[in-house]
């Protein structure tokens, strides 16, 4: 089961020239009545709300599916929806903003999907383009299947500020550079080839909730790890290394998403930030690594995970490792990723015995 949060936006948010004070109505073909070339104006300061679906399969919101429901009562446009409603999406439009930027618009419907409706909403995936900007309409896509959005695709990463562990010392991420030697759990110092960057202020934080970091508190793992608070993506994972990992997975290390360690005292998801810089540290080959002292991931060049990364960082990456468009490639993780169901009895068993998530974890 998966839980995903977003905003959606009315259709006074927009300026639609072909059929003004409405969305783009969905046309009987799984897509939008608007053809290449068409336009819309994200005005924002319209009707907005933030909407929680609990998905019953995976974390992609599919058109076709009716097990994906609203875990909480919402209001919206003078209509009230109650938790377990259906919900769904019919389009996404793939756009080219006035701005020189690129955007993809989801409609949102309060229904299970019918074709030829209206949508009662929209929601952005990924960026919000700057109010006043002319959208021309270049793509769409049937959300459904694999081509349905994956609302767990937000690449693993450190937020500004967080001081990593490397052979001259603990540096800031922000100071790094391709070259700098990171040290990992294994004892040697791995070379950075890629280092990147995504910086999303207070209304893409407000619009888009998953964008959110995870704050662990200095300690929260225990041993005094982190040394200090560190601020890292929902789905950065952390090395959970302990007894209760070894009884239950035959190994003490595993990686765990920060998101499940918020069930723990001290980790919590920070709405207090107004701003969040996240930064991505590319390595040779996936590696434990140090933040605040606390054992940690690299970059893990995985499919989902290069997915959520800008057209333009997977290029840079594809640039350096060429192997990775190969049909067949799939990366050595560092460590072992139980799945949702083994981390959160993971996590529950540290909490009623007491024991700290990185009771083990040693630097050779």
């Amino acid at each position: 089961m998966a839980e995903f949060q977003f905003a959606i936006f009315s259709a006074d948010n927009f300026l639609n020239p072909d059929n003004p004070g409405h969305l783009p109505i969905e046309d009987g073909t799984h897509l939008s009545e608007l053809s290449s070339g068409d336009t819309l104006t994200w005005l924002s300061g319209g009707t907005s709300a933030s909407v929680t679906v609990v998905d019953n399969a995976n974390s992609i919101f599919d058109e076709a599916h009716s097990n994906q429901t609203l875990a909480a009562n919402v209001n919206f446009n003078g209509s009230s929806y109650g938790a377990g409603q259906v919900v769904t999406p019919s389009y996404i439009l793939v756009l080219s903003g006035s701005d020189g930027n690129s955007y993809r618009l989801m409609s949102f419907n309060f229904s299970p999907n019918s074709g030829l409706q209206e949508p009662d909403a929209a929601a952005w995936l990924g960026d919000i383009p700057p109010p006043g900007t002319v959208l021309t309409v270049t793509g769409e896509q049937n959300p459904t299947g694999a081509s349905g959005p994956d609302f767990n695709l937000i690449a693993p990463c450190f937020t500004r500020g967080a001081r990593i562990a490397t052979r001259d010392g603990a540096k800031r991420v922000e100071t790094l550079r391709p070259g700098v030697k990171v040290q990992t759990e294994t004892g040697h110092y791995s070379e950075i080839l890629w280092i990147g960057s995504k910086q999303f202020d207070l209304h893409a934080l407000t619009a888009n909730p998953r964008l959110w970091p995870v704050r662990i508190c200095a300690g929260a793992l225990g041993n005094g790890l982190p040394e200090r608070d560190l601020l890292v993506s929902r789905q950065h994972r952390m090395l959970v290394s302990s007894r209760i990992a070894l009884r239950m997975f035959g190994q003490a290390d595993v990686l765990i998403p920060a998101i499940r360690l918020t069930a723990l005292p001290g980790i919590a998801i920070d709405t207090n930030v107004t701003e969040v810089e996240y930064f991505h540290i590319l390595l040779a080959n996936h590696e434990v690594v140090f933040a605040e002292d606390a054992a940690t991931e690299s970059l893990y060049t995985g499919k989902g995970t290069l997915a959520a990364l800008s057209p333009e960082a997977r290029e840079e990456i594809m640039a350096i490792f060429p192997e990775l468009t190969a049909p067949d490639y799939v990366p050595v993780a560092a460590r072992y990723t139980p799945d949702g169901a083994k981390q959160k009895r993971l996590i529950q068993r540290h909490l009623k015995n007491r024991q700290p998530v990185q009771g083990m974890t040693e630097r050779v």
